[in-house]
């Protein structure tokens, strides 16, 4: 039985990986299986970072098939007819998922929830923009998402960026994830299927 809690005064990147994740699949009709990359060295060390095989459990994740990484977490998951595959994979994005015939590209960042001291705030949401930014290959169907824990500092920052004309022209959205079961995804536009994209 598991009794993980995540920290109270951080998200780890992992948790908003998986839950960003999580809320596509609730909400949305998602193409086949929702990919989340997690690296091992954001998990585990002497005192574990983030326990994913219990937080998996504790939402109700079931593993499906053989492992596909070093780690037994690496691995597809199901959830009724849901499906979710966690690997090691590094330059795919930490999310992706086709919806409506996009593909979400989210890189994705740890962070605090509460008000700390350095403002670590900025150099993980540029780092995670940085990144959209560098990937090799892009399509026309691509949606590229930064993607930070919901906290005050994170909505101020995001509220303020969203507004710079290279993001705007780039495209690339800033979606704050919270631990909020109702509604805990936020600034996340997905188009609606048109006659171009249609992939049936």
């Amino acid at each position: 039985m598991c009794d993980y809690s995540p920290p109270k005064d951080k998200m780890p990147e992992a948790e908003v990986a998986l839950r960003l994740a999580f809320f596509l699949l609730d909400h949305h009709e998602v193409d086949g299986t929702v990919k989340v990359a997690i690296d091992g060295a954001s998990v585990s060390r002497t005192v574990p970072i983030f326990q994913i095989e219990c937080f998996m459990k504790i939402h109700k994740w079931e593993e499906f098939g053989a492992k596909n990484g070093l780690n037994d977490w690496q691995r597809e998951y199901k959830r009724g007819k849901q499906r979710l595959e966690i690997h090691s994979n590094s330059g795919e994005g930490d999310v992706v998922a086709k919806i409506n015939g996009y593909r979400i590209r989210a890189e994705c960042k740890k962070g605090p929830l509460q008000k700390t001291k350095g403002n670590p705030e900025y150099p993980l949401l540029r780092e995670a923009i940085g990144q959209l930014m560098t990937i090799e290959t892009i399509e026309n169907n691509d949606i590229p998402i930064a993607v930070v824990p919901h906290s005050e500092k994170f909505k101020q920052l995001a509220d303020k960026w969203m507004e710079r004309p290279l993001l705007k022209r780039v495209g690339i959205q800033i979606v704050l994830v919270s631990r909020d079961d109702i509604q805990n995804v936020h600034g996340l536009t997905i188009p609606p299927k048109t006659l171009w994209n249609q992939t049936d």
